[in-house]
């Protein structure tokens, strides 16, 4: 139903983290000397917060993916000002408007796992070579 629950608005934002742990997948990685390692993802999470902890009867969420440089928290929740005002926080905004966000940093990255060798091999972050 379109817009139902869209006249509540966030009176506030709230941010949590979290520690995903996992055992690395035969096949998830293209070096198979991380198959079968235990690793864990840092995700960071901005989520809109409602008064007397209501909420809307639809939600919406997204995941952002950092790039091969910088790790999520530090690309979507920077908090910074912002020249003229505001700050430069994408979770921040995106939450204010009534968006759940998760950033977690991916492998190698922030404080998810970095494997003691190979994930500063720039092979292990591209897909399989194609073979005809």
């Amino acid at each position: 139903m379109e817009g139902q629950g869209s006249d509540q608005r966030p009176t506030g934002v709230e941010t949590k983290e979290y520690e995903l742990r996992f055992t690395v997948p035969e096949g998830l990685m293209p070096d198979s000397q991380f198959n079968g390692r235990p690793a864990s993802l840092h995700v960071n999470r901005v989520y809109p917060v409602y008064e007397n902890g209501t909420s809307p009867s639809e939600k919406s969420a997204v995941v952002l993916i950092h790039g091969r440089t910088v790790p999520g928290p530090v690309v979507f929740d920077l908090r910074y000002p912002a020249p003229g005002g505001g700050d430069l926080s994408v979770q921040y905004e995106l939450a204010l408007a009534g968006i759940d966000t998760f950033a977690p940093s991916l492998l190698g990255h922030g404080r998810s796992t970095r494997f003691n060798k190979g994930l500063d091999d720039p092979g292990n972050a591209s897909p399989r070579p194609y073979l005809a």
